[in-house]
């Protein structure tokens, strides 16, 4: 039986991820890197798939929490013997030697796992089997002692260190551990492909400097408004799809968790997608945190060479996604295919590219004027110039849009308003550093997006703005440009387009994207929870704040109980699907309830405002 996606936690150490169920079972991890090949993979198929479990004596039922404002998960299991609890982390630490691009974080590209006897007795079995290169490597041999195991099969290898009061046996590909401790005692294990010798006095060392690093991350934080919990868990979240050595942001640390279940839409997404990345980069900054923001500039600049823009790239920059099926495995409750690599690589994007600038902008208001302005025209208006011309040039073809539908090639609405956001951006860059020029093709461009949009991106018979020229059909993705200031949130006819997304696509208080009939898949999947984010903000942006508190209290209803989110959500059950957890949605999140928190306070809300007032 496949575990729910709820049923999962997130740990990580900003390379590469694990997710831990509600029983301790840790069924999905990849190292040293989040695109690495996963060895633990039970998510994906429960017969094939690597897990490392815990099984106690004598269950009652268990309960778990992330220690306060961290990453580090502690799972409770209450049994007739007695109780104790398993502590999960991947440990890091801040780096001593920041390079030039100022990356902060050391990591032992590792798994520890604490267990200690809380009262009475704890007798239980961990089971550790590794599956290498998804389950493609033959049966991993198992050679060494109790204390030190090493997996290997092929080119993969893992070794795994136990401490503690435990027997050890193993079978073919798997070893158990069988421990019994009393009240007070400790043993550990570490599973990781460090090649060097793991003791206890070192794993204490670990915890304590993975506690300290996550308190002091979380301590930065400027908000302290309503919903601070689902916030900070929400940034938390985020930071563990930073991948640090680069800088990149991961859309999700998994891939193939279906967007149905049974269903096909099954996608890798441990990819940096430019989009992602821009939406998770301005909720960051929101919250206070610009050295994350500052990371992955560097990382803009090395990935975007100019003529050279692709929408996803791999954690080192890289731009070959090649998406393969993995026929062999079972997927997540028979939800076939599993997906390796993203065939959306080579899409055409036009939206990427007012996110990105919308980023930069907010970025170099907080970097100041006078100060960074050579900083800037040196590092980065190169690229801000690239990108506008550009999109100058070719704003009026078709593209795959937002949600890289593979049914062709189309006018997305939401496209056109994007590239209206990156020739306004650019704009207001080249007016707050001075910028000597002629921008009077940036400006006739920008103006001929909108009269292009109010022309043909408006049904009259339907009285909505509608999902592409022409079209007849209702899209979220117009919920954007309200809040990125293309629309006016409080005009008529933007108001009636509300009215129509709440008619067509709103079920149970969830907003679904569109109608999937026409994308080129056809089948059916959740309600997008980004979306229903977005709705908020425009309900705050309309002057609706009792519509949006609503909203947003139906929307964290569907948070599991660690407070994470995944892609999608059946508005029926609350059941989470997709790829888990998700940026778009903890980014949604926070800046639904920052939106909300500062108007309820009588603040500016405006993105444009926001802009003008950085620095």
């Amino acid at each position: 039986m496949y575990a729910p996606i709820s049923d999962y936690a997130l740990i990580g150490d900003c390379h590469s991820a694990a997710l831990v169920s509600r029983h301790a079972s840790i069924d999905w991890a990849c190292l040293p890197r989040f695109d690495s090949a996963a060895f633990f993979l039970k998510v994906l198929d429960e017969h094939r798939g690597g897990f490392c479990s815990v099984e106690p004596a004598d269950l009652l039922f268990t309960s778990r929490h992330y220690v306060p404002h961290t990453n580090i998960l502690e799972t409770t299991f209450h049994t007739s013997p007695g109780r104790f609890t398993v502590t999960d982390f991947m440990p890091l630490d801040s780096r001593h030697d920041q390079n030039e691009k100022g990356q902060d974080v050391h990591a032992e590209s590792c798994i520890a796992r604490r267990f200690h006897c809380n009262s009475g007795e704890a007798q239980f079995i961990v089971r550790l089997k590794p599956t290498f290169d998804y389950a493609r490597a033959a049966p991993a041999a198992v050679t060494g002692s109790s204390e030190c195991i090493l997996f290997s099969a092929s080119r993969h290898f893992l070794q795994v260190h136990s401490t503690g009061h435990s027997r050890f046996e193993h079978g073919p590909g798997e070893a158990i551990f069988k421990y019994s401790l009393r009240k007070g005692e400790t043993a550990w294990l570490a599973i990781g492909c460090t090649g060097r010798q793991i003791t206890a006095p070192i794993l204490e060392r670990w915890l304590a400097k993975t506690l300290a690093y996550w308190q002091r991350w979380s301590a930065g934080m400027s908000y302290r408004g309503e919903n601070f919990e689902l916030v900070e868990r929400s940034a938390l979240a985020l930071k563990l799809l930073v991948y640090e050595p680069s800088g990149a942001i991961i859309a999700a640390p998994t891939c193939s968790l279906p967007e149905w279940i049974g269903g096909s839409r099954n996608w890798d997404y441990r990819y940096n997608w430019l989009r992602d990345s821009s939406f998770t980069l301005i909720a960051l900054m929101e919250l206070g945190y610009f050295g994350e923001a500052r990371d992955f500039m560097h990382f803009l600049r090395r990935a975007l060479t100019e003529g050279q823009t692709k929408v996803l790239y791999s954690v080192d920059g890289g731009t070959e996604q090649a998406e393969n099926e993995l026929a062999h495995l079972e997927g997540y409750w028979r939800s076939k295919p599993v997906r390796i690599g993203n065939g959306a690589a080579n899409q055409r994007q036009f939206d990427v590219a007012g996110e990105l600038m919308q980023s930069i902008a907010l970025y170099w208001r907080h970097e100041g004027f006078a100060s960074s302005r050579s900083s800037f025209e040196h590092q980065f208006w190169p690229l801000v110039k690239h990108i506008a011309d550009h999109v100058a040039a070719h704003w009026q073809q078709p593209d795959n849009g937002i949600w890289e539908v593979r049914g062709g090639l189309r006018q997305f609405v939401h496209s056109k308003g994007l590239c209206w956001v990156a020739l306004d951006r650019a704009l207001r860059l080249v007016k707050t550093f001075r910028i000597r020029g002629d921008f009077s093709r940036w400006e006739l461009e920008r103006t001929a997006i909108h009269k292009a949009v109010q022309a043909q991106g408006f049904n009259r018979n339907l009285n909505s703005y509608v999902q592409s020229f022409g079209a007849t059909e209702i899209d979220a993705s117009l919920l954007r440009l309200p809040i990125l200031d293309f629309f006016d949130a409080r005009d008529h006819k933007w108001q009636a387009t509300i009215q129509a997304i709440e008619r067509h696509l709103m079920q149970n208080g969830l907003v679904y994207r569109y109608n999937p009939a026409e994308d080129g898949i056809g089948e059916r999947e959740g309600a997008f929870l980004a979306c229903g984010f977005w709705l908020v903000e425009n309900y705050v942006l309309a002057g609706r704040l009792e519509d949006a508190e609503r909203m947003l209290e139906r929307l964290v209803k569907c948070a599991n109980d660690v407070g994470l989110l995944s892609e999608e959500a059946d508005p029926h059950t609350n059941q989470l699907l997709g790829n888990f957890p998700q940026g778009f949605s903890h980014v949604g999140l926070i800046n639904a309830a920052l939106r909300l928190s500062a108007a309820k306070r009588g603040r500016r809300t405006s993105t444009a405002e926001l802009i003008e007032t950085r620095g």
